[in-house]
């Protein structure tokens, strides 16, 4: 009986860990795509028409 319950304890806490890895790489990947699109924001990264264009209106 209390090998069972050691058991369950080992599946529980494996599933855990399973689970949280996943939503970290969700998360991260996340992270990521939202860096790109800050890139892209970045005037640093804009080209020169892109910055007549913005101060021309």
């Amino acid at each position: 009986r209390e090998q069972t319950l050691y058991n369950q304890l080992d599946d529980l806490y494996q599933n855990y860990l399973l689970t949280k890895n996943t939503k970290l790489q969700k998360l991260s990947s996340n992270i990521e795509k939202d860096s790109k699109e800050l890139d892209k924001i970045d005037p640093k990264n804009w080209t020169i028409s892109d910055r007549q264009h913005l101060t021309q209106h």
